[in-house]
């Protein structure tokens, strides 16, 4: 799977109301970081951040399910000049496990 930080995502929609601004046409943009990790990278990365071990129950992949999602960012980086700033999937763990911890209901 392809995952990008909430403020890449954030600063992605910035760079196109900026390009809407300065004459860009309405357009469609992938907003990725373009790398890609498996679910496991994903619950052991969780697991290191959190300091904490979950139980894990591997199951077949579900009929449909592609091999591996990675999106293709080259337009927007080509089109908006748009690079995400937090590629590193630990960076982006660790920053959502802060938010999480420190709002445990949400809002």
């Amino acid at each position: 799977r392809d995952y990008i930080h909430l403020e890449d995502l954030c600063s992605a929609h910035l760079a196109a109301l900026e390009a809407l601004n300065a004459g860009h046409a309405t357009d469609q943009f992938n907003v990725a970081s373009g790398i890609g990790w498996s679910n496991r990278q994903i619950l052991e990365t969780i697991e290191k951040v959190a300091n904490q071990k979950m139980e894990i129950l591997e199951k077949p992949r579900r009929q449909g399910d592609p091999p591996e999602l990675i999106a293709d960012a080259s337009k927007i980086k080509k089109e908006l000049n748009w690079t995400p700033k937090y590629s590193d999937l630990e960076t982006i763990i660790k920053s959502a496990w802060a938010w999480h911890s420190t709002h445990p209901n949400g809002y």
